[in-house]
């Protein structure tokens, strides 16, 4: 709708015999105001792309005066409404350059993919877990690219880690384990775990797996007292299962 209210606004001054030039001075001098404002949100910290992509802008504001002052009316209104365009891209790459937007996401999207490595764990499902290890994997390019400076590609691996992490629960949600099944595949990521921290000691994760068996023995007992305690049962399943994917992390 923004696209047609321009593109009407457009026609009507080419079609307008009446002070048509003071018109499409009236649209160049409100292109010359927004790219004021876009200079003052630029600042050395921007990306070199923000920079080139606003100088280019510039450059085309300039040939459409030229135009304009050779009285060639209608291409010098095309191109003060093309270099519009560039200043909006130019806008939204800013926003995207903007550390805080980009911090704000990472914060967002780690505890996504931590929950659907949770949830990835204690449901099984196999392609939950895949789905998981690969928005994990996306999180850690992610990282790497913020750490070099690089947030174009830094912002598009975290919405793909994003993604993937929420196709994960998806997937997760479609089967709902037992008790049982849960406490199965418990043990065997806990015999793994034990197995890397004999080849490997960590005091951390030592202390975690700890407190994670403890949480796995009263799930056990709470079990065993029937029907009634199962809720509660449940409930330390979770967590002991949250606190071994803890002790899991230290080892990637």
């Amino acid at each position: 709708m923004a696209a047609r209210k321009m593109a009407e606004r457009a026609i009507a001054l080419m079609h307008s015999p009446d002070g048509r030039g003071d018109r499409v001075q009236a649209e160049l001098e409100r292109t010359d105001e927004l790219l004021s404002r876009a200079r003052e949100h630029l600042d050395p910290a921007s990306s070199e792309s923000a920079h080139s992509f606003l100088t280019a802008a510039q450059h085309q504001q300039e040939k459409a005066w030229q135009l304009f002052r050779s009285n060639e009316l209608r291409p010098a209104l095309r191109m003060t409404l093309q270099v519009r365009s560039m200043l909006k891209k130019l806008t939204a790459r800013l926003g995207n350059d903007n550390p805080d937007r980009l911090n704000a996401l990472l914060a967002r999207v780690e505890a996504l993919v931590e929950k659907a490595n949770e949830a990835a764990l204690a449901g099984g499902n196999p392609r939950a877990l895949q789905l998981a290890a690969r928005a994990t994997e996306m999180l850690n390019r992610a990282k790497e690219f913020i750490a070099s400076e690089q947030m174009q590609p830094a912002r598009r691996h975290l919405e793909q880690a994003g993604k993937l992490a929420r196709q994960a629960l998806r997937h997760g949600d479609d089967e709902s384990p037992t008790l049982e099944d849960a406490m199965r595949r418990y043990e065997s990521m806990f015999d793994q775990l034990s197995e890397l921290l004999s080849e490997s000691p960590n005091p951390a994760a030592e202390r975690i797996l700890a407190e994670s068996r403890e949480h796995f023995d009263l799930a056990v007992e709470l079990a065993a007292e029937g029907e009634e305690k199962m809720t509660q049962a449940q409930a330390e399943m979770r967590l002991a299962t949250r606190l071994l994917q803890q002790a899991r992390k230290i080892f990637r």
